[in-house]
């Protein structure tokens, strides 16, 4: 194949022909990079399941990031370690609890009065005394933890669902999209990272390595889509299980 040395591309870097160029193909990059997978959770028994304990004692310390899209869910769970459908015994346990935030941390719950009800990135921070709540790096909330003893070594961390009772059932799920789940050490240093982005049976963990299965999932709840300045388009989605083959999340 001939090279014509008239291309633009080879145009010299300081003329208006290469910068010219240069933006084009630079702005085809920021359009490809754009585009990324989210799934949509049914609400029922779906969710996604590590397989091990990722918070070795949330009793003490537990850091869990959560990025919300779209409409957030009014009773369902971010995230749990636990097997025990007993609140009395149960490990850790948070969810959103038609209108407020419900911590169970060794057996002992807690409640913030500040429920979680609009998209965003949120960090929960235990640090053995408080539990500080953020949004998109801001506190907006800080309250006393009530932590009790219950704990349980067999069990497995799980996102926007809980175990009910054994290692092969699921309840409380979160209906609607999680994306991009982070856990920190007491460091703040990341240990698990899961963008959910994977458009298959695996979510991936970058970070750690602890990689997680999707509970009952189901092809059509992948969708791809585009990003805008304040949401996410849909592209072509399947509908249903979206509500159209161009819905937009708003971020």
């Amino acid at each position: 194949m001939s090279i014509s040395l008239n291309s633009p591309k080879y145009a010299d870097v300081n003329s208006l022909s290469y910068q010219m160029h240069k933006k084009q193909q630079d702005r085809k990059k920021r359009k490809a990079s754009l585009l990324r997978y989210f799934r949509l959770n049914e609400g029922t028994t779906d969710g996604y399941e590590a397989g091990v304990r990722l918070i070795p004692d949330p009793l003490t310390h537990f850091d869990v990031e959560i990025a919300l899209l779209g409409a957030v869910d009014v009773g369902g769970t971010f995230f749990a370690q636990n097997i025990s459908s007993s609140n009395a015994s149960k490990e850790l346990h948070v969810a959103q609890n038609f209108g407020a935030l419900n911590i169970i941390c060794g057996g002992s719950q807690t409640f913030l009065a500040s429920p979680i009800s609009t998209a965003g990135v949120y960090r929960l921070i235990n640090d053995g005394v408080n539990y500080t709540l953020l949004r998109n790096g801001v506190i907006i909330d800080t309250v006393p933890a009530i932590i009790g003893t219950a704990s349980e070594p067999t069990a497995t961390t799980t996102i926007a669902n809980r175990h009910d009772n054994s290692l092969g059932s699921y309840a409380f799920s979160y209906e609607g999209v999680i994306a991009n789940t982070v856990i920190r050490n007491p460091s703040g240093v990341i240990t698990n990272n899961y963008p959910i982005n994977d458009n298959e049976g695996t979510v991936t963990d970058i970070a750690g390595g602890q990689d997680a299965s999707i509970i009952n999932g189901s092809a059509d709840d992948w969708g791809l889509f585009k990003e805008k300045s304040t949401s996410w388009e849909g592209q072509d989605l399947t509908a249903p299980p979206w509500d159209s083959i161009d819905q937009e999340l708003l971020k």
